[in-house]
């Protein structure tokens, strides 16, 4: 970020072009930004987000719900942005691939 003076960073997509460089191929990204770098997730997130079971995953809510009753607004909150966020990467894929598309016809 420094070195170009970014705004974003998305460090997993440069994983994945470094790797594909590497092999030769091109590679077209279309990310959306969920969250600020200075942003926390609550703490329980951590503990969902492990790999469970579906009944242990819904045991884990509950148990940081009953801890911590303001967790469940954060994990709402969670749940809106995760919904936003899968609304517009869907858009700017159709968008992408629409312009992928008519420029193939182009050729």
């Amino acid at each position: 970020r420094d070195h170009f003076g970014a705004d974003l960073v998305d460090m997993e997509t440069f994983a994945v072009a470094t790797v594909a460089a590497a092999a030769g191929l091109s590679v077209l990204a279309c990310r959306v930004v969920s969250d600020a770098a200075g942003d926390t997730l609550p703490r329980e997130v951590a503990q969902v987000s492990k790999p469970q079971s579906t009944m242990r995953r819904f045991g884990t809510v509950l148990g940081a719900i009953g801890r911590r009753p303001k967790a469940a607004l954060d994990f709402w909150k969670l749940w809106e942005q995760s919904l936003t966020q899968s609304q517009r990467l869907g858009q700017g894929l159709a968008d992408l691939a629409a312009v992928v598309a008519e420029s193939a016809t182009e050729s």
